[in-house]
């Protein structure tokens, strides 16, 4: 079961049948209209008044929905293998083909759809997602494959990522590419350079990572096996967080999320809609900021709920792992504020700064990471002395800009050097 979501407008796919229902009220959808093609349908997209569906055995149908009430069907392309899904651009559909790649369909006349150009990659092409002029594909088993598509009738493959697990759907924000990637969960992709492209952060879900779509600072998973619907605040794309988990009656491999609704489908369950207005972000901010001879490091949180304190690692380009920790734990307390001040610092070092937040079962996520440089100004600075007063010692602080030989005198109220 598939589904697509075009304003209040729902069209999801049932066996061989098109749906289209209302959902102007969300807790009471009305079907309005349906049709029916040859198979069985996989994916669905909607570009203005065409819905493009991907029919596994019967390649590319393209249904009219000005009126949808009666959707009709005015023009398909057959010659495509195992069609898996579709994304409209232009004048072009760009199709993955579990058998054969990368086909690109001339769509300029929907009654008359034209094949342009095709690529065929290794593995089993399940999932496409167009950046610039670049062609992401989720092949399974043969990992991430990049085709440029500058020319559209002659694509050619420019690069490739060997994922740890089988990528079956992707999706692209900004320039992060969001995997599902089966057994290894959810991967995130940096895609700036579509030539050299790295993973930055990772979530090992327990089930089969399926179905993908990203919405703001949330990424929401299908896990097909396991009947999960699951939520991730990725607003820290580094260390992606589990925030809302919704078990469906029968497995579940496709999703859309449009603003704070989730519409999920489950096999032969029919559609779910999912209010997830209540999946919060839990880190709403991590600041760093330096203050004379040290680090002031402050964070904020949404809620507190089963949480029982933070830690703080830092390190160096030149530490490895991560080597200072705050010890012991920074306890919770009654607010959503906090603060920790580091002072044990080395002019012109960077260093990183990973907040961590340790749940009651005694387990820790990491929910953000900053790096800064401390940097002293080129002057001297002369700290109170502690204790003040003091019997029978003191000690008194002095920084410098850079190492050198420090001559400190004191002198009494009365002007006469008491020691050098």
């Amino acid at each position: 079961m598939s589904v697509c979501v075009k304003g209040d407008t729902i069209l999801y796919g049932s066996d061989n049948y098109l749906k289209i229902a209302d959902a102007a009220d969300p807790s009471n959808p009305i079907e309005i209209g349906e049709t029916s093609v040859p198979g069985d349908i996989y994916s669905i997209t909607v570009r203005n008044e065409y819905a493009y569906l991907a029919d596994i055995f019967n390649g590319l149908r393209i249904i009219d929905i000005s009126d949808p009430s009666h959707p009709t069907e005015v023009g398909h392309y057959n010659n495509i293998y195992y069609t898996r899904q579709i994304v409209v651009r232009d004048n072009y559909a760009y199709v993955a083909c579990e058998g054969e790649g990368l086909k690109i369909i001339n769509i300029s006349n929907p009654m008359k759809p034209l094949e342009e150009g095709s690529y065929e990659t290794p593995g089993r092409a399940y999932s496409v997602a167009l950046k610039g002029n670049y062609a992401y594909l989720a092949a399974t088993n043969s990992g991430i494959r990049v085709i440029d598509i500058s020319d559209p009738s002659d694509p050619f493959e420019a690069g490739y990522y060997p994922t740890e697990g089988y990528a079956y759907d992707l999706t692209i924000q900004g320039f992060y590419l969001f995997v599902a990637e089966g057994a290894a969960g959810l991967r995130i992709f940096n895609i700036s350079n579509p030539l050299n492209i790295k993973q930055i952060g990772y979530y090992d879900t327990d089930g089969l990572a399926s179905g993908i779509s990203v919405e703001g600072n949330h990424a929401f998973v299908n896990d097909g096996i396991d009947s999960l619907f699951l939520i991730f605040d990725v607003s820290e794309v580094y260390f992606p967080q589990e925030t809302g988990c919704y078990k469906t009656a029968t497995a579940n491999w496709s999703s859309a999320v449009n603003g704070e609704l989730a519409f999920v489908a489950s096999d032969g369950a029919g559609l779910y809609i999912l209010d997830c207005s209540l999946a919060p972000t839990l880190l709403q901010s991590f600041n760093i900021r330096q203050a004379e001879t040290k680090m002031e490091l402050s964070w904020d949180i949404s809620s507190r709920e089963g949480i029982t304190g933070f830690k703080i690692y830092r390190t160096t380009n030149e530490e490895q792992p991560m080597t200072k920790t705050t010890s012991p734990t920074i306890p919770i307390t009654a607010s959503n504020h906090y603060e920790y001040t580091d002072n044990d610092l080395i002019n012109g070092k960077s260093y990183t700064y990973t907040l961590a937040v340790r749940d009651s079962d005694g387990s820790e996520s990491v929910i953000g990471e900053r790096t800064v440089t401390y940097k002293l100004p080129n002057i001297v600075y002369l700290c109170q002395n502690r204790p003040n007063p003091f019997n029978p010692s003191t000690s008194i602080e002095c920084t410098l800009a850079e190492p050198a030989h420090l001559n400190l005198s004191v002198y009494d109220i009365n002007g006469k050097l008491v020691k050098t």
